[in-house]
């Protein structure tokens, strides 16, 4: 008898706090607009589905335009060009200068060596084709080479 008693008395504690805190108006304070509605909680959702989408179809097209380059279709050139497009609602102006800080290189290096790195990733499985990293890397020291001369004929003609 006395388990029974103990297991009612657990059980109405137990509905009794759970009734408390779902109705205390403090507990729903920390969502900016009080107690979530079941349509609000539907729209984030959907808003989030976009969002996920959205990245799906980015990862898609950075494989896409990485393949592109690996089968000849594309340049190192064209192909960081269609991938600075891509960044331009994706990646924050500020988070871009960060990470280019932090790795002391510019941004034609940054996004070259980013699809640079796809086209790694997209040949890890077959080691002979791993020649187009290589010749892709020389491309970039050359456009890279390139860039800083024409960064320092500048600078030497301003006065």
């Amino acid at each position: 008898m006395r388990k029974v008693l103990r297991l009612v008395a657990l059980s109405v504690f137990l509905v009794t706090s759970v009734l408390i805190v779902a109705l205390n108006s403090s507990f729903w304070s920390s969502y900016p607009q009080g107690r979530p509605s079941l349509v609000g909680t539907a729209l984030e959702r959907e808003r989030l589905n976009r969002l996920q989408a959205d990245a799906n179809r980015r990862l898609d097209d950075q494989v896409r335009i990485a393949v592109e380059v690996i089968i000849g279709h594309l340049s190192l050139i064209e192909a960081m060009e269609l991938y600075n497009e891509m960044d331009q609602g994706w990646v924050h102006p500020g988070f871009k200068a960060w990470i280019l800080a932090a790795r002391r290189e510019s941004e034609v290096d940054w996004i070259g060596r980013r699809v640079i790195g796809w086209v790694r990733r997209i040949l890890q499985d077959d080691p002979d084709q791993l020649v187009i990293v290589s010749c892709l890397e020389a491309e970039l020291q050359g456009l890279s080479a390139d860039r800083s001369k024409t960064d320092q004929t500048l600078t030497k003609e301003q006065p």
